[in-house]
């Protein structure tokens, strides 16, 4: 029979990839809507963002749960986590471009208007 805090951690590992999972399902969706890449780039990642948290958090479970700790499920982790900085890694790039490309500022300081250069 499962205890208090094992019905507790199910419940909130249910939460956690109902959540991640609608998000992700979102950004899937509304990428398919956006016509700039850079935009449909931004919400890809942002979908595998939430991919990414929903198959964490799973394997995570998973493996405290059964109390797994062989060496392959050991090295497996280790690759899903080490998989998740790159992931992170492209989804701020992807809204560092967008946050670029929506500066009102960049545009007159690429082109030199408002210098004093003569």
């Amino acid at each position: 029979m499962l205890d208090s805090v094992s019905i507790i951690f199910f419940i909130l590992w249910v939460l956690v990839v109902t959540l991640f999972s609608y998000a992700a399902y979102w950004a899937f969706i509304i990428r398919k809507a956006l016509v700039t890449g850079l935009y449909r780039r931004q919400a890809l990642w942002a979908g595998t963002m939430g991919l990414y948290f929903v198959a964490l958090s799973t394997f995570l479970t998973i493996a405290l749960s059964f109390d797994l700790t062989a060496l392959s499920v050991n090295i497996l982790g280790g690759l899903l986590i080490s998989s998740g900085f790159i992931v992170l890694f492209a989804w701020i790039d992807s809204t560092v471009r967008v946050a670029r490309r929506s500066d009102p500022l960049l545009e007159i300081r690429s082109t030199g208007a408002g210098s004093d250069t003569s």
